[in-house]
């Protein structure tokens, strides 16, 4: 057993600062109201709520403690990087370019701040990035589900605001699935069945 003593609470106070500049990051989601901004912290909540009630009922075989896990850090590298907003692929500036950069250096800043006393973080974010488990997958897929979520609770605010109609967000939509039933979630069926009918719902709200 690891001995605790005041560096390691020193690290505890970081990561608690860490998790309030989570919630300061904020994406271009938005509330109910169609104006407060989604912050990180609202999303990853939501995407772990929805990841492990799903997972338990309708995706038996997974480890359930894996997938709250990649839920609660697939964007934590975020704090550093911020988020780059895009809709359904589509970029809405520049950042999209660099953003694999962005995040690989914050992934690095959070080893090196993180990784002696609580390695767990970034082993985490990297074995989630591999996409090579059952667990990763099916978050990466109801990952995306998350902003139809927010579409259909604003009544489609942000898409609207960025020029998307039904026809062209149902395009984009269908567009979305398609790539990633063709790439990471071919065999995440469960999980495709509830993006699709986000999808559908978001539709309904225009």
């Amino acid at each position: 057993m690891k001995k605790i003593d005041v560096k390691v609470a020193d690290k505890v106070i970081e990561l608690g600062k860490l998790a309030l500049q989570f919630a300061r990051v904020n994406r271009i989601t938005l509330y109910e109201d169609g104006k407060t901004p989604e912050s990180d912290t609202d999303h990853t909540v939501m995407l772990s709520l929805i990841a492990c009630a799903v997972a338990s009922e309708y995706k038996k075989g997974l480890n359930l403690g894996l997938v709250a896990q990649f839920a609660l850090v697939h964007d934590l590298v975020e704090v550093y990087a911020g988020d780059t907003p895009h809709l359904h692929g589509k970029a809405i500036d520049k950042s999209f370019l660099d953003k694999e950069k962005r995040e690989a250096k914050a992934l690095k800043r959070i080893e090196k701040e993180f990784g002696k006393v609580f390695p767990w973080i970034h082993k985490t974010i990297k074995k989630y990035e591999k996409f090579d488990t059952q667990e990763a997958r099916f978050v990466k897929v109801l990952y995306k589900g998350m902003p139809k979520i927010t579409h259909s609770l604003n009544k489609m605010k942000v898409l609207r605001k960025h020029g998307y109609n039904k026809k062209v967000s149902k395009e984009a939509f269908k567009n979305q699935i398609d790539n990633i039933v063709a790439t990471y979630g071919k065999d995440q069926k469960e999980a495709l069945e509830i993006l699709k009918l986000l999808a559908k719902k978001a539709l309904l709200s225009y």
